[in-house]
Formats: structure tokens, C-alpha cells, sequence
């Protein structure tokens, strides 16, 4: 400064000043040597403007850039196929190069207000196992999320989950910035600071954090909404399995000529009124398919102990619990009645021999039908490779063909094709007089349908066998 100012030159420069109060504050000094008349410096001049304003807009433009620099990485390293983990690890391991951030973990909530950290970056590469964290301390964290980002000073707390890593990591504050996807609040942004300004090192990375929690959302969001909604339904599901919260309704089977029950088909009635196959369905989705199936079974199985003596009992089994699950299946030679598997056609068979082989070791007791013909394309694989004892023909089949031709070759064909395998013709859905008449005079042997009896509890046909002197089973019911 002096070797400019003594040579006659003015000088500029930045400086960091302090004020009356203590604070500090940026300045700008022009400092211009005062000539006199005989062209020696007499005094200088000094002009300061305080730039503490322009130079923080100006670290938040470079702050902001390399925000999106950030997020154009994260996005540029994404593989097309991600999973919420691997998108959940960028942004974390970008995020922990911000200054002074030693930790940051993205959290997805669960259904059952228990979250679960996805991934977990640390400045100094510790070792952060993915550990969940209970509902007492999610659940206050979920909701608190509701209200928007926060700072808040960490607190030493042994025994709560993480702590001992956040005490290596020396933590002083920690901001949470809620993911929040259509609405709701699905996961949280933790970062952590070891500052000693901590609180303010965070707040000044708040708007890193938004775009990051932005874009965690996009990213990951619709399969954390995903996986929220499986948990919820699978444990409504188990809930129901567990409860035994379904009661086993039977549709009787009757022979077309004399119109005599020769068995019940055992279908499940759910107690929360929703859909049997929607249940089903929903149960196969999260992996409870068998333990659904097989806790429907055994309700039937002893239910149909009250049933009319005589008559077989039909029960709807997927390829996969009969293959699976055959020691669960021997509760099946308890029965004092033949016992009809109804394999359904719209399920995949990845192995006939092995499915044929399963069921036919269930015992002399146990037969097998193919469930759905004339609905899809699998059944006749089905009936050529598993050799049914049954044939069961789809209520699209039989739906009005009293006046189709065509659907009644396509019956003609199939009575033939059964007789040449050995095996019987069930016709489904029969609702009409003239699709009876039709069916009768097809060579049909056997139907079920709203015609012949709709499906109820086991009283109703014990109550009808005892007004019609058909043999029951002895003693009481409890």
C-alpha cells in the first residue's frame, strides 16, 4: 500500500474491518495521494464502501452453481435402472462434500412409522451400518417433517440409534429436510456439522439440501410410495392371516342328469368385505400367497367336517403351494372325503412333472382339476401334461351358450378331448335354465352356478341335507 501511495499512485483492496460493536463487516478502500503545488503528496483521501451484501449474494450465486453442478452429477451418474438405494448413495455422497458437513444419510419412512436410513455418506469415510430406526424416534421425526426443514443442536444421547456414530463424527448440529413426493412426507435428508457455528454452517446449506430433497423425491419417490404401500399391504394381509379373518363359504357341485349334490367347492369370504381375489391376488404380490392359501384351506377343511357326508370337497391351490409347501398340505389325508385340488389355468407351471408328481403324493384321497378352461391360452398344457381327474369349463365358456354355436363346438370338442383323456367335464357359472338344457344336451356331466345353488356357510347345507333326510355327519355341531 505504501509503495504505491509514496510513488503517487492511488490504491484499491478488500478489506475485512471491524466495527464499533464488534462485528466484522467487508469493505472496499480507495486510498488517493493529495498533491500540492509543488506536486508533492501533502495528504491522501480514503473512500470505503461496505460489500459485505454484494460478496455474500455473490458466494450465494456460486454456491447455487455449484448446487446445480452437484445435481447434475448426481443425475449424469445415475444408471437408468436405479433402485432408491443407489440413488439415495449419490445423493448423499455429494451432499457430504459440502463445508463442513461430516455426515449425511437419506431416511425412507416405512408404513409402519419406522424408517429406515437408505444410504449414509461421512466425510471421513466411518463406517455407517444402515441401521432402522424404531417408531419412537421416527415417528416424532415424521412428524415434525410435516412442518418443513429444521436445525436443531445435537444432543448426547447414549443408547438412542446412531449416537456413538455421531459422537465419533463429533456432530454439533444436524439439519433435516423432508422428501416429500404427491404430498407426503416419505423420507428426510439428514446432514450433520462438527462446527462450532454448526447451526449457521447448516442453515447457510439449506438451499443445497431443498434441491437435493427435490430431487431425492423425483428420484426416488415413486418407489419408496411403492414400497409404503407393499408394507401396508402386506401387513394387513398377515394381519388377516394371522386373525383367521376370513369364514370358508361352499357352492355346491351337481350332477346335469339327476341333479344331485356330488360335491361343494370350498371359496373364502373375507371379513373386512373385500374381494377374494383382490385379497389373493394381493397376498401373492408381497410373497403370502401360500400362507394366504393355506390358512383359507385349513378354515374349509374343518368347516367341511359339518358338511353332508359323501360329497368330495373342491379347493383352489396355485401350482406353486402345491409344490412348495407339502408338508403343510398333509392336513389334507385328515379328511373324511375326497379331496378336488383346482389348479387354477391363469398361473404359470414352470414344472408339469414336478406339480403332477406333488399332487398325486398327497394320497389316494386327493384329486386334481384344471380350473378356467376356455379362458386362456395355458389350460390345455395343462390338462395334456397334469392328466386331471376334472375339467372345469370358465363361466366365459358357458355365459350364453344356448345361443353361441360356436362355444358349443368348441364343448363338443372338449367333452371328446376329456373322454379321450380320462378325465370329467364341470361346467362354471351356469345362471340360465336354457344354458342348463344346452350344457345337458352337450354330454356335460357336471355343473355349479347361481342356478344350481349360490356359495354359503356350511349351516345352511347342513340345514338343507337334514329337511331332505341326506346323510350327514354324525353328532353335533359345537
Amino acid at each position: 500500500m505504501w509503495a504505491a501511495l509514496t510513488a503517487g499512485k492511488p490504491w484499491v483492496a478488500e478489506f475485512t474491518n471491524r466495527r464499533k460493536d464488534g462485528s466484522l463487516f467487508l469493505e472496499v478502500s480507495h486510498i488517493s495521494p493529495v498533491f500540492g503545488a509543488d506536486g508533492a503528496i501533502e495528504s491522501y483521501v480514503t473512500v470505503k464502501h461496505d460489500v459485505s451484501r454484494e460478496r455474500e449474494i455473490e458466494g450465494r450465486s456460486t454456491e447455487l452453481a455449484r448446487q446445480r453442478v452437484m445435481i447434475s452429477e448426481t443425475l449424469s451418474a445415475l444408471p437408468t435402472a436405479h433402485s432408491p438405494e443407489s440413488a439415495a448413495r449419490l445423493v448423499a455422497e455429494q451432499l457430504v462434500t459440502l463445508e463442513a458437513v461430516s455426515a449425511v444419510a437419506v431416511i425412507a419412512f416405512e408404513h409402519d412409522s419406522a424408517a429406515l436410513p437408505l444410504a449414509v455418506a461421512t466425510a471421513k469415510g466411518i463406517p455407517w451400518p444402515l441401521r432402522r430406526l424404531p417408531v419412537r424416534v421416527a415417528r416424532p421425526l415424521r412428524t415434525r417433517a410435516a412442518e418443513g426443514p429444521w436445525i436443531q443442536r445435537w444432543a448426547n444421547r447414549p443408547g438412542r440409534t446412531y449416537n456413538d456414530l455421531l459422537v465419533v463424527t463429533g456432530a454439533v448440529a444436524i439439519a433435516w429436510v423432508p422428501i416429500v413426493v404427491d404430498g407426503s412426507v416419505s423420507g428426510l435428508i439428514m446432514a450433520v456439522s462438527s462446527r462450532r457455528d454448526a447451526p449457521d454452517v447448516l442453515a447457510g446449506h439449506l438451499p443445497a439440501l431443498l434441491e437435493f430433497a427435490n430431487l431425492s423425491g423425483t428420484l426416488v419417490g415413486a418407489s419408496l410410495g411403492e414400497r409404503t404401500t407393499r408394507g401396508a399391504l402386506r401387513t394387513s394381509i398377515r394381519h388377516a392371516i394371522s386373525r383367521r379373518a376370513m369364514t370358508p363359504v361352499f357352492q355346491p357341485i351337481v350332477g346335469l342328469a339327476t341333479m344331485e349334490v356330488v360335491g361343494y367347492e370350498a371359496l373364502t369370504r373375507l371379513d373386512s368385505g373385500q374381494r377374494p381375489d383382490a385379497f389373493f391376488a394381493g397376498a401373492w404380490s408381497v410373497s403370502l400367497g401360500p400362507e394366504a392359501e393355506l390358512a383359507a384351506l385349513g378354515l374349509a377343511l374343518a368347516e367341511s367336517a359339518w358338511l353332508p357326508a359323501g360329497r368330495w370337497l373342491s379347493v383352489n391351490l396355485a401350482p406353486g403351494t402345491v409344490t412348495t409347501h407339502q408338508a403343510d398340505l398333509l392336513m389334507l389325508r385328515a379328511s373324511d372325503r375326497p379331496i378336488v385340488i383346482e389348479v387354477t389355468e391363469h398361473e404359470l407351471v414352470p414344472d408339469y412333472p414336478g406339480l403332477r408328481h406333488a399332487a398325486r403324493g398327497l394320497g389316494n384321497n386327493v384329486l386334481v382339476a384344471v380350473d378356467g378352461v376356455g379362458s386362456g391360452v395355458a389350460n390345455f398344457a395343462h390338462i395334456v401334461e397334469l392328466q386331471p381327474d376334472f375339467v372345469e369349463l370358465d363361466i366365459q365358456l358357458v355365459r350364453g351358450i344356448n345361443q353361441d354355436a360356436a362355444r358349443q363346438a368348441l364343448v363338443v370338442g372338449l367333452r371328446h378331448f376329456a373322454r379321450s383323456v380320462g378325465c370329467r367335464l364341470i361346467a362354471e357359472g351356469i345362471e340360465t335354465d336354457a344354458e342348463l338344457e344346452t350344457l345337458r344336451s352337450l354330454g356335460v356331466e357336471l355343473g355349479q352356478g347361481y342356478l344350481l345353488g349360490r356359495p354359503a356357510p356350511v349351516d345352511a347345507w347342513r340345514a338343507l341335507a337334514a329337511a331332505t333326510d341326506d346323510p350327514s355327519p354324525a353328532g353335533e355341531r359345537p
